[in-house]
């Protein structure tokens, strides 16, 4: 966003975004607002792209440092010295995945609900999947109303599924679609 130095009220932040270390470029512009179209958290309105219900309380249940400006700005910083031969790649991405770990770590202490998305599957600690391990999820078959079936929970990874017997995976007829 070229301008999103006038949503930061710190002066140096400010500065620091006014300057070009802004977040995105022109180029990458069209593709993200298709993505986030296609996942439904902005909509045409008239001449206009507007955030959805689920887009805003999505990046209501954000922690404020996850949605910040300033943060994407430091980080293409470090990426710009990282090009440059400045800094350490490996550096950068163990501080990466750290603070990653301590976000779902967050996360995962307390329940985050969101007004128009979707309710997450269930993940079997009970059924497994024959070719991975990996819990099984029980869905409901879009083809056949009252019809279930059971696909691995490491989807894409894995796309073992198995047809449902009484509640159950059946896994003699399993299949890896």
């Amino acid at each position: 966003m070229e301008n999103i130095y006038k949503f930061v009220n710190e002066p140096e932040h400010k500065k620091m975004l006014r300057e070009g270390d802004g977040i995105g470029t022109s180029a990458t512009r069209a593709s993200i607002i298709t993505e986030l179209k296609r996942r439904n958290f902005l909509e045409p309105k008239g001449k206009q792209i507007i955030s959805t219900t689920l887009g805003r309380n999505l990046v209501d249940a954000l922690p404020d440092i996850v949605k910040s400006p300033v943060l994407t700005a430091l980080y293409e910083r470090m990426l710009k010295g990282i090009e440059q031969g400045a800094s350490d790649f490996d550096a950068f991405i163990a501080k990466q995945e750290q603070f990653i770990r301590d976000q779902v770590t967050k996360a995962n202490s307390g329940s985050v609900s969101i007004a128009g998305g979707k309710e997450s599957i269930p993940v079997s600690t009970l059924h497994k999947c024959m070719t991975c391990s990996a819990g099984l999820s029980r869905r409901s078959s879009t083809k056949k109303k009252g019809s279930y079936w059971w696909g691995c929970s490491n989807y894409p990874e894995c796309k073992q599924t198995y047809p449902d017997f009484k509640g159950k995976p059946d896994y003699s007829k399993g299949r890896n679609s």
